[in-house]
C-alpha cells in the first residue's frame, strides 16, 4: 500500500528528540518509504537536515521548560504555515492549541498522536506542584476533549486510551508502540547469557521508574545491573549513588539503539518496575517489548495490563514494584535459574516476532494517511 508522493505531510514536536523512536524511526521513516513527502519539525537547536528521506526543520531550543511551553508553539505555527502541508501530525499535548489553529485556519488535515493518557500523566509530574496536579490533570483533560473533537484524527497507543477518547472523536486509531525487529538482531546471541549474572534497565532514570527500590534490592545479591539512560533530574544520580547496592551497578549514561541492543545481548533479563502511579496502570512500556525482541525475559510490575502479557505468555515475571524484599528474592531466583529464564526469553522473542512488532502496525498507519489523503 503506497502513499502519494504529491501528498506533503508534517510531523511536529517540541518535546521529543529528532530521532525519536516512535515519531522518526517508526512513523516518519515508514511514511517516507511509502512515498509520502515527509517533513519533521523539532525544537532541539541542532539545525535543519535531510535524513533517510525525511526533511527535518529545527525551530531552535528554548532555555527552559516554561519558555518552551510559552514560546515554542508560536514559533512552530509560523514555520508550519510556511510549509503548507496537506496533513499535520503532532505529538505533544502542549501543541493542542497549535493543532486547533491549523485546523481552523488552513484546509489541512490535523492528527493528534497522544502517546499516553495525559489526564493520568499530569497527576504525578515532579515539575508541577503537588497541590496543582489535580487541577492540571482536569485542565488538560478538558482541553484535550474540547480540541480533540475538532481534529481530523486521533492516534493512541493503548486500548484503555482508545476507550477514553473514542467518545469525543469517531476517528480514533490505536497504533501500538511496538519495536522494530531489525534493531534487535544483534541482541540475538545467547551464548554468554547462560552464565551471566547480570540484568539490565534501559530508559529514563527517575523516581517514578522504581530505580531506588531496584538498587536497594540488589545490595546483597551477587549480580551486575546494567543501568542505561538519562537521569531525570540530573541530581537524582546523587541520591542513587548513596544507596546500598550501587556498587553492583554498571553505569552507561544515554545509549543509542545499537548500544541498547548490546546491553540486552549480555543480560539475562530486563527490568521495568514502574511505581503504581495512575499513568502506569494503563500504559505499555515499549522497553519491555524491546527486551522481548532482544530475546530476554522481563521483570515487570504486577499491574493487570502487564501480567496479561508477561505471565499469560510465560515470558517473564511480575512483582509488586514497591516491595524491596520481594524484588530482591525474585531477582535472586531468576539469576539462580538461568535455563528457566532463557526459555522465557525465547518465548518472548517469538511473541514479538509474530505479534508485538512495528510491522504489524504499519497497515493501520498507512490506512489513516491514505484515508486522509483521499479526503484532502
Amino acid at each position: 500500500m503506497l502513499g502519494n508522493s504529491s501528498v506533503k505531510i508534517c510531523h511536529f514536536t517540541t518535546v521529543h528528540l529528532r530521532y525519536d523512536a516512535r515519531i522518526f524511526l517508526k512513523q516518519c521513516q515508514t511514511l517516507a518509504q511509502h512515498n509520502f513527502d515527509v517533513h519533521l519539525v523539532v525544537a532541539d537547536g541542532k539545525g535543519n537536515e535531510i535524513y533517510n528521506g525525511v526533511k527535518i526543520h529545527d525551530i531552535g531550543k528554548m532555555p527552559s521548560r516554561l519558555s518552551r511551553i510559552l514560546f515554542s508553539p508560536i514559533m512552530m505555527i509560523g514555520l508550519l504555515l510556511t510549509l503548507k502541508c496537506a496533513i499535520y501530525h503532532f505529538h505533544d499535548p502542549e501543541l493542542l492549541i497549535v493543532g486547533l489553529v491549523l485546523k481552523f485556519f488552513t484546509k489541512s488535515k490535523v492528527v493528534y498522536d497522544s502517546h499516553e493518557c495525559n489526564k493520568d500523566y499530569f497527576q504525578h509530574k515532579d515539575y508541577i506542584p503537588p497541590l496543582l496536579r489535580p487541577l492540571s490533570s482536569k485542565l488538560i483533560s478538558c482541553i484535550e476533549h474540547f480540541i480533540g473533537k475538532h481534529l481530523s484524527w486521533i492516534i493512541v497507543t493503548t486500548e484503555q486510551h482508545y476507550q477514553a477518547l473514542k467518545t469525543i472523536n469517531k476517528k480514533v486509531s490505536i497504533i501500538y508502540n511496538y519495536p522494530i525487529l531489525s534493531e534487535w538482531v544483534s541482541a540475538d546471541d545467547k551464548q554468554h547469557k547462560e552464565i551471566s549474572r547480570s540484568f539490565c534497565y534501559i530508559g529514563n532514570i527517575n523516581e517514578e521508574r522504581g530505580i531506588k527500590q531496584l538498587i536497594k534490592a540488589i545490595a546483597e545479591i551477587d549480580c551486575t545491573l546494567h543501568l542505561a539512560g538519562y537521569y531525570d533530574p540530573i541530581s537524582f544520580r546523587d541520591e542513587l549513588i548513596k544507596l546500598p547496592g550501587w556498587n553492583k551497578v554498571n553505569e552507561y549514561g544515554y545509549v543509542n539503539r545499537e548500544q541498547a541492543a548490546m546491553i540486552v545481548s549480555k543480560s539475562l533479563f530486563g527490568v521495568v518496575l514502574f511505581l503504581p502511579y495512575p499513568i502506569h496502570y494503563t500504559s505499555l512500556s515499549t522497553k519491555v517489548f524491546e527486551y522481548m525482541a532482544g530475546g530476554i525475559a522481563c521483570l515487570v510490575p504486577d499491574f493487570p495490563i502487564w501480567k496479561e502479557i508477561v505471565e499469560t505468555n510465560d515470558c517473564g515475571l511480575s512483582i509488586n514494584p514497591t516491595d524491596v524484599s520481594m524484588i530482591s528474592q525474585t531477582i535472586d531466583y531468576m539469576l539462580n535459574n538461568p535455563e528457566l529464564v532463557l526459555e522465557m526469553g525465547h518465548r518472548g522473542k517469538e511473541l514479538v516476532r509474530t505479534k508485538y512488532n512495528w510491522d504489524t502496525q504499519i497497515p493501520e498507519l498507512l490506512d489513516v494517511y491514505n484515508t486522509l489523503s483521499i479526503d484532502s
